[in-house]
């Protein structure tokens, strides 16, 4: 129960009696560990959802700036100017790369948390 407590991101009230707190909060703080540890994959696996996303979306905007160059006047500032959109845009893969190799790191550390709370739960 005080695991559970913990794992599901529940505050604790400090409503238990001296005698067995020490032993609540040891229970609680296992879980708090699992719950920091998969809400920081649930964080990192919309931030690469969302990642993906915003570059699908990119794809339309960077032949744009590529027909612009092309076929618009313009002065060299504005060249300049689509030419940095334009690199901007082709960096982010290694943005998603960036994020996915956190991604994979921090659900290692998850299940590295979970072995360790399945030795006590």
């Amino acid at each position: 129960m005080v695991f559970f407590v913990g794992s599901h991101g529940k505050s604790y009230q400090g409503v238990c009696p001296q005698n067995t707190a020490q032993a609540f909060i040891k229970g609680y703080n296992h879980g708090q560990q699992l719950y920091t540890a998969q809400e920081n994959v649930s964080r990192a696996e919309r931030e690469l959802s969302y990642e993906q996303h915003e570059i699908d979306n990119q794809k339309e905007k960077l032949n744009d700036l590529k027909n612009s160059l092309i076929y618009d006047q313009l002065t060299p500032r504005e060249r300049r100017e689509k030419l940095d959109e334009i690199d901007k845009i082709n960096n982010r893969p290694n943005d998603l790369k960036r994020k996915q190799h956190q991604l994979n790191k921090l659900k290692q550390e998850l299940e590295k948390v979970r072995a360790q709370m399945n030795k006590y739960y």
